[in-house]
């Protein structure tokens, strides 16, 4: 069974893991001379998928990213130690867990630098087995830009 206030730190310090590298390679798509988030996102995705398969930590793996909505980057994680949604602990407090990974995301300059530019980032968290755990999304609104 997992208790996810214990490895929470390591997931919060490992989603940001890619920062640095992908801040540099989305500068370059991002600041390309194309005009719309619509012709610049597709970049940023291309970009940020050459870690699609790194470990972010010991039991969390980037398995996805893609385009979500016109103006949203959507990670997909896997929580490689939670076979099933029933294996996490039932006292588990994931709206403090969600809280903690977006205020960790509002401070990192990588997101900060995607988030004010109009693209949202959402993170999803799903068990091996496929269900969804947990989303987090960093906007503007909720990163106070």
């Amino acid at each position: 069974m997992l208790i996810w206030g214990t490895p929470i730190l390591v997931i919060v310090a490992g989603v940001f893991f890619f920062g640095d590298h992908l801040l540099r390679s989305f500068a370059d798509a991002y600041l390309g001379k194309d005009a719309s988030i619509e012709s610049r996102l597709p970049r940023m995705v291309e970009a940020a998928r050459e870690k699609v398969g790194t470990m972010v930590d010991a039991n969390t793996r980037l398995d996805g990213v893609r385009q979500g909505s016109a103006n949203q980057m959507v990670y997909e994680y896997t929580i490689l130690n939670v076979p099933t949604l029933r294996d996490l602990n039932p006292s588990a407090d994931l709206a403090a867990v969600k809280e903690r990974i977006r205020a960790r995301g509002c401070e990192h300059e990588y997101a900060k630098f995607i988030v004010r530019h109009n693209v949202n980032m959402l993170y999803e968290y799903r068990a091996v087995n496929g269900e969804r755990l947990m989303e987090v999304e960093l906007t503007k609104a909720n990163c106070r830009l």
